[in-house]
C-alpha cells in the first residue's frame, strides 16, 4: 500500500503476473489469503510485535542510510510501513 504510489505499473505487473487480479489491492488480498491458507503470518502483531517496537525497528533499519530499490526509504518512511503491517 505503501510503495505502490512510486511506481504503480510494477504493482499492477505483479498483481495481474504473480496473482491474477485485476487492481494492486486485489493481488495484495490474494497474496494475504494464500500466507493465510499456509498458516503464515501476514502482519506483525501475528509475529508477536505491537506498535512500540515499530521506532527501534525503524531507528535499526535506518542506521546505515536509506533503504530500498524502488525509491529510497528514510526512517520515517519505514515507520509508516510498519506501521501498515501491524
Amino acid at each position: 500500500y505503501y510503495m505502490n504510489r512510486y511506481n504503480t505499473d510494477i504493482f499492477k505487473r505483479w498483481a495481474k503476473n504473480v496473482w491474477n487480479s485485476v487492481t494492486i489491492d486485489d493481488g495484495i488480498k490474494a497474496m494475504k489469503a494464500k500466507y493465510s491458507e499456509w498458516e503464515a503470518p501476514v502482519s506483525l502483531n501475528e509475529l508477536g510485535l505491537c506498535e512500540d517496537d515499530i521506532i527501534p525497528i525503524a531507528e535499526n533499519a535506518s542506521v546505515i542510510g536509506p533503504a530500498g530499490a524502488l525509491e529510497k526509504l528514510n526512517k520515517g518512511d519505514i515507520e509508516s510501513i510498519l506501521k501498515i503491517a501491524i
